[in-house]
């Protein structure tokens, strides 16, 4: 009786939903990709440490603010994971939607991030958005937990990869479906069930004071990047994006995103400098252009500035802020050689 009391309460004040998890509210199961974002999105994501508006657009995608230019003469794809999908900022705070605001209408930015996602899937998503628009750059948008990622099936709802024998056999494609239909179910359909759900997610991160993935990196040891899980794989992945991209006339970026350890501490992680030196490695032997978000996060944090959240370790607006001003600096908006102008550039 609470609970159907609750839904009925909930639902004739019409409040913003708020959702519990993020990775099934905002997304669906999807065969080719794992999963996809869910059309027509409009749900208040709220933690401990923010609380914003999360709309998706017709296709599922977090919507651009200010909406992509209708005849634009550039488009730049970016791919990539929570950091791009928006984690943590509202509508318009995005840094996809800080480089949309000062690239005028000649260039649009196509975000094309979702939680969760590794290198897999946006590279299956690549060869997808290729076949069907032409790009004149992409962004590949890679965190350090992309390469665990990249051989985490998920219990079958994650296409990945595996390499055996030099050769790299196909897993999870097609990807399963998600089966609790009765979760599933009270998720899309239960006011009462998400508000539980969600106040519930709110203790357990007010008590945990740290992200279980940041611990993790704080005690996991340096290794040889050859013998990391999963390299060999992470080295293909890439490697093909950047050809992929070429043979259709674009140009690829690698974006480092780094790991908090590398711009607010005095010594990096161990584990998270192998991950590094790997990413170095993959990119010189590849000749993959990397734009390094590391020295002018370091540069921002001495100076006293908030970057990341405190609990979950995504970036803040001011994060967002900052690696938007970092691209609209970088090679892709240089003036000359084809490359797109930024208007506006502060």
């Amino acid at each position: 009786m609470a609970c159907i009391g609750l839904e009925i309460a909930l639902r004739v004040t019409d409040a913003v939903p708020e959702v519990g998890s993020p990775l099934y509210n905002f997304h669906k199961s999807d065969s080719y990709l794992g999963w996809i974002g869910k059309p027509g999105v409009r749900v208040r994501y709220h933690r401990p440490e923010f609380d914003t508006l999360v709309l998706h657009d017709a296709e599922g995608w977090r919507a651009p603010d200010p909406p992509r230019p209708s005849n634009p003469a550039r488009r730049i794809l970016v791919l990539g994971d929570s950091f791009t999908w928006g984690w943590g900022v509202t509508q318009g705070e995005l840094f996809t939607d800080r480089l949309q605001a000062r690239l005028g209408p000649a260039v649009a930015i196509y975000n094309r991030g979702a939680i969760g996602f590794g290198t897999t899937q946006e590279y299956l998503l690549l060869q997808r958005e290729l076949a069907t628009t032409k790009y004149d750059a992409v962004l590949l948008m890679f965190f350090i937990n992309d390469v665990a990622d990249n051989g985490d099936g998920k219990d079958g709802h994650r296409p990945y990869f595996e390499l055996n024998d030099g050769k790299l056999e196909p897993r999870n494609q097609p990807a399963t479906a998600r089966t609790n239909e009765l979760v599933l179910f009270c998720k899309q359909y239960s006011r009462a069930y998400n508000f539980i759900e969600f106040e519930l997610g709110m203790l357990k991160r007010r008590f945990a004071g740290e992200a279980g993935d940041e611990k993790m990196y704080a005690q996991a040891s340096g290794v040889d990047f050859h013998a990391l899980p999963n390299y060999a794989v992470t080295a293909w992945l890439l490697g093909e994006m950047n050809r992929l991209v070429r043979e259709y006339g674009a140009r690829f970026y690698l974006v480092y995103i780094p790991q908090r350890s590398e711009f607010e501490r005095d010594a990096v992680f161990p584990y998270v400098q192998s991950v590094r030196d790997m990413v170095d490695d993959i990119a010189k032997r590849e000749s993959i252009a990397v734009i390094d978000l590391a020295p002018p996060f370091r540069a921002r944090a001495q100076a006293g500035q908030h970057l990341t959240f405190p609990i979950d370790s995504h970036w803040t607006p001011a994060g967002h802020e900052l690696a938007a001003e970092v691209l609209l600096a970088s090679p892709i908006f240089a003036d000359g050689d084809g490359a797109m102008t930024a208007q506006n550039r502060p």
